[in-house]
């Protein structure tokens, strides 16, 4: 059983072996551009996220794992996968998680010990820590456009919507919901004044609107992007986001832990597969999953938390590495398009106010994607 825990539990060497772990899967060769020697393995997962966002803000059904009901499961498997990869360079690795609430762990985060700080306020650009772009490890390779910088950077802060952290009060809202999505199950197709308002009781759009999507534009720089794994820090938050969602599982009856459990849109369904790659292109890994594969990750992939109550997950050691058969039915073609970098964010990762101005993809909306 893994078990993963808060960042600032980690020992200064196991912050070295997971920084390390990181490094290394960035110099590994790409699977999905082998003859590209610019791109490494950990590209690939930029890569596989850039192409689910692209899904999302383009309003494409089926969607990927954004602003719909697979939020959960989607990035629960997508974390499973990149902890794989690192396991395979470092078997002592774990991912750990960021509470953001907690001031001791967002120091520990941003130590230069672990994921290194701010970024300067002329670029952005951090310049602390092990991912600093002076120490010549990591280049942004994977890019929404060619001419973001090759650089991490991060501006915490900076957009006055998401001037701080969700706090307590905030996660405990959430938290208190007991129903975790409805029909339509995207949320691009809620365009009815009764389906605006009934958000407000989703646990899972909450947990995505309210505290997923503010965490992202709260770091800024390139947490702001539909490339946001190129900062290693998007791995540590949605860690603490399946850790929520895994404490929120334990509390509801096995029946409502995820919905649509059946009959749902591919992709979304529970018993219908995950989808990670365009049509005809190379998966990111080998096979996929359905979300009904992954709704007890501690029974079911052998992944908990030190925040879990033990005594409601099945204590079962499952295979290193789960069978997923990729569907290729779930998959299909698109065309890629970006937004104007001055909206660029909200796009990405809108909060709950702003889902209820105006219903998605109207006029006002549309006006904001014109380059």
């Amino acid at each position: 059983m893994i078990v993963r825990r808060d960042a600032k539990d980690l020992k200064p060497k196991e912050k070295t072996a997971f920084t390390s772990a990181v490094l290394a899967l960035k110099a590994k060769p790409s699977i999905l551009h082998p003859s590209d020697k610019t791109r490494g393995r950990y590209d690939d997962f930029v890569e596989t996220h850039l192409n689910a966002m692209m899904a999302m803000s383009m309003g494409h059904v089926p969607n990927w794992g954004h602003l719909s009901s697979a939020f959960g499961p989607w990035h629960r498997v997508l974390l499973y996968h990149f902890e794989s990869e690192l396991r395979a360079i470092d078997s002592s690795v774990t991912l750990p998680y960021w509470d953001w609430t907690d001031p001791a762990s967002t120091s520990a985060v941003f130590s230069s010990g672990l994921l290194g700080g701010n970024g300067r306020s002329s670029d952005g650009q951090v310049m602390t820590g092990p991912f600093a772009f002076s120490k010549g490890k990591w280049k942004v390779v994977v890019k929404d456009e060619k001419s973001d910088p090759d650089f991490l950077a991060r501006r915490f802060g900076a957009d006055p919507s998401a001037a701080a952290l969700p706090a307590t009060a905030d996660q405990q809202a959430v938290m208190a919901l007991t129903e975790y999505d409805e029909s339509p199950w995207y949320d691009s197709q809620r365009k009815t004044a009764a389906q605006r308002k009934a958000v407000d009781k989703l646990f899972r759009f909450r947990l995505e609107y309210d505290l997923h999507n503010l965490v992202h534009r709260y770091i800024g720089g390139d947490m702001a992007l539909a490339s946001s794994p190129n900062d290693p820090v998007f791995w540590l938050h949605h860690c603490n986001l399946d850790r929520l969602w895994s404490l929120w599982e334990s509390a509801q009856p096995a029946a409502k832990a995820y919905a649509p459990m059946h009959g749902g849109p591919d992709g979304q369904s529970g018993d219908t597969a995950l989808i990670y790659a365009f049509a005809n292109s190379t998966p990111p890994w080998v096979g996929s999953a359905k979300p009904q594969d992954v709704y007890d990750s501690r029974a079911q992939i052998g992944i908990g938390y030190a925040t879990d109550p033990a005594s409601t997950h099945l204590a079962v050691s499952p295979p290193e590495r789960m069978s997923m058969p990729m569907n290729p039915k779930a998959m299909y073609p698109l065309r890629k398009e970006f937004h104007d970098a001055s909206t660029h964010a909200r796009e990405m990762f809108p909060l709950r106010s702003e889902f209820k101005e105006a219903p998605p993809n109207s006029a006002s909306r549309k006006k904001t994607r014109s380059h």
